[in-house]
């Protein structure tokens, strides 16, 4: 089943209609809050990335 249809958003509308907002269960928020920050974890291990002045490297093997 699509994920956006187990969310059942509803959206706050200013007075011409236009979406504003969104609301979705909190369980849902939580979820997505988790994967987003998985989803980041992963980017920064491919890309490299490392905290300024630190290098990324492997420890030396015998």
């Amino acid at each position: 089943m699509n994920a956006a249809l187990e969310l059942r958003p509803q959206f706050i509308v200013d007075a011409k209609g236009r979406k504003k907002a969104v609301v979705i269960p909190f369980d849902a928020y939580e979820k997505l809050m988790e994967d987003l920050a998985d989803l980041a974890a992963a980017a920064e291990g491919r890309c490299g990335a490392a905290p300024r002045g630190r290098t990324q490297g492997f420890a030396p093997t015998k």
